[in-house]
């Protein structure tokens, strides 16, 4: 796990954190692309990197006896690699394929354009991780390595294991692959973290609802956003027990409104981003497009009431706090999950003891901090409502919803 993710991707060259990583298994100073894969392959094993707004990660599933081959190489590629000016030309065109490919997935592009939306298109949490065309034209080789030396490097990486490994001789493992493990720059600290572009503490005036136009769609895929606090704010408990009974299961508020009673959607939620810095509280889904505008209006009053006049009920709160409390245990019966716990202990620099008081810190919320949450971080009056769907079916019944409407180009 490497601390920096898109986050640390330079204003002009949004995506390179992610080719980056991609690119470390296309070669080292002593395999190819083609050894790295073959080794992978005889341990039956296969590597999934990936790389988020604020971390990195190398991950490899295999078996108890085969880890410490499989360490060795993870080790030779976040040391050693070399990105080979060939492979970055065909990484590169992949890249920009799936871009491409994406314009057709509404769900896609609402995730994208809502957060540059939030966060301002320039913010280190506001640009697509992925980049644009036009920035992943002009990343170089030399961009990769100067990242590669900044990023992985022994300051910012945490190993973490879950399986049938003793911590001995996970230690004794790690010191052999890692123990000459030298930084050949020192890791600077990144600006970028502290440049969120629109203030979290500032919310935007009024709400403005946002419409790209996807001709033809059947469906409109709706996200309504507001920035929050950050992950390690004294909120975040209110704050997830408020999101269970708003959202966050399929009892919830929104799903019982828009699904079960309207019959607009087939699923309707809501959800939070967590970062460092500050958190997205996000509401919306898929429906139907021609009660695009009556969902939107749906959702705009579920804001409303559980901020003023229909609060969070006792039963609701007893109901997602159990809720909560019972899932709790199922979050740990693989490896997977275990280390999902682990990178996010090591992500937010939460304390060694979080995961054995989480279910403590959750008993310990009131129904009065989930009313109070609901009043500070839920208001209507702030919210960025993005619409994907069709501009010809939809754009006049928004309008009369009485707010300020502006239509995207698609390139946000």
């Amino acid at each position: 796990l490497f601390a920096n993710g898109g986050v640390a991707d330079p204003k002009e060259l949004p995506g390179l954190a992610s080719i980056t990583g991609a690119m470390l298994q296309e070669g080292t100073e002593s395999r190819s692309n083609k050894d790295i894969a073959e080794e992978f392959e005889s341990i039956g094993s296969r590597l999934a990197v990936h790389t988020g707004k604020e971390q990195t990660s190398l991950a490899v599933s295999v078996l108890s006896r085969e880890w410490p081959a499989a360490l060795n190489l993870v080790g030779d590629l976040v040391t050693h690699a070399v990105f080979p000016e060939e492979e970055l030309v065909r990484l590169r065109k992949e890249f920009i394929m799936d871009l491409r490919r994406m314009q057709d997935e509404a769900t896609a592009v609402a995730n994208r354009e809502s957060a540059m939306l939030l966060y301002g298109k320039e913010s280190p949490y506001g640009h697509f991780v992925l980049g644009t065309e036009s920035s992943l034209e002009k990343i170089t080789r030399g961009d990769l390595l100067d990242h590669f030396q900044h990023t992985f490097s022994p300051k910012a990486a945490t190993l973490a294991v879950a399986g049938d490994v003793s911590l001995e001789e996970a230690i004794e493992v790690a010191q052999k692959t890692f123990g000459v493990w030298n930084a050949t720059s020192p890791q600077t600290p990144n600006p970028r973290r502290d440049q969120l572009g629109k203030g979290v503490d500032v919310p935007s005036n009024s709400t403005t609802i946002y419409l790209l136009d996807k001709p033809g769609a059947a469906q409109s895929v709706i996200r309504a956003g507001i920035l929050g606090v950050p992950r390690n704010h004294p909120d975040y408990f209110p704050l997830i027990v408020l999101n269970h009974v708003f959202g966050g299961q399929f009892t919830a508020r929104l799903n019982m409104n828009l699904r079960q009673d309207k019959g607009y959607s087939y699923g309707y939620s809501s959800w939070i981003e967590w970062h460092n810095k500050s958190s997205a509280i996000m509401a919306g889904g898929s429906v139907q497009t021609a009660v695009t505008a009556p969902a939107v209006a749906e959702t705009l009053q579920e804001f409303e009431e559980i901020t003023t006049s229909r609060p969070v009920q006792e039963n609701e709160f007893q109901a997602a706090r159990a809720a909560l409390l019972r899932g709790y245990p199922s979050t740990f019966e693989t490896p997977w999950q275990i280390l999902n716990h682990m990178g996010s202990v090591v992500r937010f620099r939460l304390p060694p003891e979080y995961l054995t008081t989480y279910p403590t810190r959750i008993e310990g919320v009131t129904l009065m901090d989930i009313r109070r949450v609901a009043s500070e971080r839920l208001s209507r009056d702030h919210l960025t409502v993005l619409i994907i769907g069709d501009r010809t079916e939809c754009e006049s019944s928004l309008r009369d919803l009485g707010m300020g409407l502006v239509i995207l180009n698609g390139n946000t």
